[in-house]
């Protein structure tokens, strides 16, 4: 599953990007106990610039922690195996 986690700005920059995209998002906006789930994805993945691929195996663990550019084919073959 792809789940696509913006660090724009404002929440226009957001939707305007992301109504292009046929995956899932995480939400713009806190949620309802006032958390910002992209900040926490932010800092617990250590973006720190953009554009960046974190793949994830089933169990949550980082399979590649910056697919760009990479062989998408063979992290997901990786990714699978670990399960």
């Amino acid at each position: 599953e792809v789940i696509f986690v913006s660090l724009d700005h404002d929440e226009s920059s957001f939707n305007s990007y992301y109504k292009s995209m046929p995956w899932l998002a995480v939400p713009f906006d806190e949620d309802d106990h006032g958390n910002n789930v992209r900040e926490d994805l932010q800092g617990r993945f250590s973006v720190n610039g953009i554009p960046r691929l974190v793949v994830l195996n089933a169990q949550g663990s980082v399979v590649e922690e910056n697919a760009v550019g990479k062989d998408l084919n063979s992290i997901l073959i990786r990714a699978n195996s670990a399960i």
